[in-house]
């Protein structure tokens, strides 16, 4: 059952298609602002990159009463990682307090994140987005910058970054909104002030959820829609046929025979912030739950590492290697007969993934399109999958979500102050549950479902609990039931597996550890590298120890971090720091430093590591460990 060519079928036949181009004409710009735009002596505001700002400018009537003035951006003070990263919120001030009538943004590619951004502000003059004018005028949507073609704006993406990626397999890709553009069309159709207004984008806003196949929201919208302006559009014929494919869907899902595994992976959601949220504990009845389940390196990368291969990091030199080709948990699986996927194609070698039909315009992609192609590729055909869902984009720093009526972006640096997006953090796990468990509900009895986080939030030293201390626990009919307080290491995922697949008393016991051994990188790339230094410039608390690589060990409650140079950090309960001498059992301090291991990989003549060993050289920080050669 292909649910993607089902779905695009849907829209295409009830959704009047918009012809999407590279480029308009001067002359047809220039009438849509002589129409739409220059009403009077206002004082208009021209922002954006030059050229396009220069291009729109050339668009304007000569006789036109309005000041018109112009406003560069530089790219490099836009955005580093679209969605993620955001470097200059004093500029976002600056414009909002700008004295004019009306501010038009020439630049497609910073439209989204600075309405949203002077949208939530309530600012006093009318923002103008030209391209959206343009599709409501012309019925057609320009999909590049003003005026600039598409070879113009690959060879600049690729002079700023260094590669143009495609993404996508077979078949017809798509374009669709992220939060971003969700967050503007909510709020234009929420302060719209006439009704034809208000039905346009509250139509762009239905056809933007379905984009990213959030058919929770998309529902709740159209029904509001047909409420309102009646069943025009044929918006209520869409939800009538996407409710036919869902219980479809549903039928073919509780009637599959083969045991998919399907492990729902939430990034950067710490254990404490789950139980203090309970978050999806509709779902934890009746599983096995893992009270102490902890990563092994509280990096999303490096965990993936961990689970498929079942070796420490340091020991294992995945310092080497970006993704996992080979390990003891794709052998299991692969002899079980499995295919292995992952939706996102981000953390999983490529001869183990398919590629999207359906892509984001931001490069982290909602979790509802996860989670439907998550569908799509067990109901592809009739073997055994094991699916990793992996979604960030909801639960990591800065906590974009499909309900927010304000959101901020993350300046990037790692020192950033993570109080500031708590209550952006707590909406974005609400919405994120709510897609989950919609999802859920559409995966039968025979499979298994695997509900983990891969590390904690950021913000706090990678030693900390709340970035170690990681959920995970299980929902299948055929094995244990409970909660469980022993430790359970994600270099023991593969014990896990081969447990599901053979629910023995002896495999349920080879899941669990009397400890737990956690690694960490030292930092190797040059970007974060420079913030330290350049923190450190700043005359800002960098202290070493929130950084460095180390190994470490968690035991009997207590916890033991060794870095380089035999320096230790002993703590106890709460992540309390202790003298080792106040543990009672002295056996247990020297069983724990003689497991948790001192042999670190040589920065000195590893090339992997050239801007570490620049940064400790730099700092004059003691690197070099007495018995490591």
């Amino acid at each position: 059952m292909d649910i993607n060519k089902c779905a695009r079928g849907i829209l295409a036949r009830n959704i009047k298609q918009i012809k999407k181009v590279q480029k308009i004409s001067k002359k047809k710009i220039k009438e849509i602002i002589a129409k739409h735009i220059c009403k009077g002596q206002e004082v208009i505001l021209l922002l954006g990159y030059k050229k396009d700002v220069d291009n729109l400018l050339k668009c304007f009537p000569k006789k036109v009463t309005a000041n018109v003035v112009c406003e560069y951006i530089n790219a490099d003070d836009w955005i580093n990682l679209p969605g993620k990263e955001f470097n200059n919120e004093k500029l976002v001030e600056k414009i909002a307090n700008f004295k004019i009538d009306k501010l038009i943004i020439a630049s497609e590619d910073m439209r989204y994140l600075l309405q949203m951004y002077l949208l939530s502000m309530g600012v006093s003059y009318e923002i103008v987005d030209i391209y959206e004018t343009i599709k409501k005028e012309c019925e057609i949507e320009l999909t590049e910058s003003i005026g600039v073609s598409l070879y113009a704006i690959a060879k600049q993406y690729i002079k700023r970054v260094g590669k143009l990626i495609i993404y996508g397999g077979g078949g017809k890709q798509e374009q669709c909104d992220n939060y971003d553009a969700i967050l503007v069309k909510r709020l234009r159709y929420k302060y719209a002030k006439s009704d034809k207004d208000k039905k346009y984008y509250l139509s762009e806003l239905i056809i933007s959820y379905l984009k990213i196949k959030d058919y929770r929201s998309a529902f709740f919208y159209i029904d509001e829609y047909v409420t309102l302006f009646g069943e025009t559009n044929g918006f209520a014929k869409i939800k009538q046929e996407f409710s036919q494919l869902l219980l479809d869907i549903k039928k073919e899902m509780h009637n599959r025979k083969q045991k998919d595994i399907i492990v729902f992976w939430c990034d950067a959601l710490s254990y404490r912030d789950f139980v203090k949220w309970d978050f999806l504990k509709e779902i934890q009845k009746d599983s096995l739950f893992f009270e102490n389940a902890y990563t092994h390196v509280p990096y999303t990368h490096t965990t993936i590492q961990a689970i498929f291969t079942g070796q420490p990091f340091f020991d294992g030199k995945f310092y080497h290697i970006s993704n996992v080709e080979k390990g003891k948990t794709i052998d299991l699986l692969e002899n079980y007969g499995y295919r292995i996927y992952e939706p996102g194609y981000l953390y999983i070698d490529t001869k183990y993934t398919t590629k999207l039909d359906c892509i984001a315009r931001n490069a982290y992609q909602p979790a509802s399109i996860m989670l439907w192609e998550t569908l799509a590729q067990i109901l592809k055909d009739d073997e055994k999958k094991f699916i990793i869902c992996h979604m960030d984009c909801e639960l990591h720093n800065p906590y974009w979500n499909g309900q927010s009526e304000k959101m901020r972006v993350d300046p990037g640096n790692f020192l950033t102050d993570i109080s500031d997006f708590l209550f952006q953090r707590r909406e974005s796990a609400d919405y994120v549950e709510k897609q989950i468990l919609y999802y859920s509900d559409f995966i039968g009895e025979n499979a298994c479902k695997v509900y983990m986080s891969d590390h904690g939030s950021g913000g706090v030293p990678p030693y900390d609990e709340s970035r170690l201390h990681a959920f995970c626990f299980v929902k299948d009919s055929n094995i244990v039931k409970g909660r469980y307080k022993k430790y359970f290491s994600y270099l023991n995922f593969y014990n896990l597996i081969q447990y599901i697949l053979n629910p023995t008393k002896i495999d349920f016991q080879n899941v669990f550890s009397d400890y737990v051994l956690i690694q960490n990188d030292h930092p190797f790339s040059e970007k974060y590298c420079d913030r330290i230094l350049l923190g450190i410039e700043k005359g800002e608390d960098v202290c070493w120890k929130k950084w460095m690589g180390f190994r470490g060990i968690i035991k009997g409650g207590y916890k033991l971090i060794r870095y380089p140079g035999c320096h230790e950090s002993w703590f106890g309960p709460n992540d309390i720091e202790i003298r080792p001498d106040s543990i009672q059992n002295s056996g247990l301090v020297e069983d724990m430093r003689k497991m948790v291991g001192n042999i670190f990989p040589d920065i000195y003549e590893d090339d992997h590591y050239v801007h570490t060993r620049k940064l400790y050289e730099k700092l004059g920080v003691e690197y070099q460990d007495k018995n490591n050669g």
